[in-house]
């Protein structure tokens, strides 16, 4: 379901927005876990599948180990 209005800021924790948009690397290996769990319905793997590809397209804040880069906030 989306809404209007909504402000949505995702944080990348020591992970690559490319990787959660393409669902590579370690996220790649996830859902191909998930894919194969017979408990998981596969419709519910291509509705998350989805939102990562939504929220890797969105900028947001990169947490890594070396700095932190990305939005600045207003007070």
């Amino acid at each position: 379901m989306k809404r209007d209005m909504l402000m949505v800021v995702p944080i990348f924790y020591h992970v690559s927005s490319s990787d959660v948009r393409h669902q590579s690397n370690c996220f790649e290996q996830a859902f191909s876990n998930h894919e194969v769990d017979p408990e998981i319905a596969q419709q519910k793997v291509e509705t998350w599948r989805a939102a990562f590809r939504e929220v890797g397209a969105i900028s947001g804040l990169h947490v890594t180990q070396v700095h932190n880069t990305g939005m600045k906030w207003k007070s």
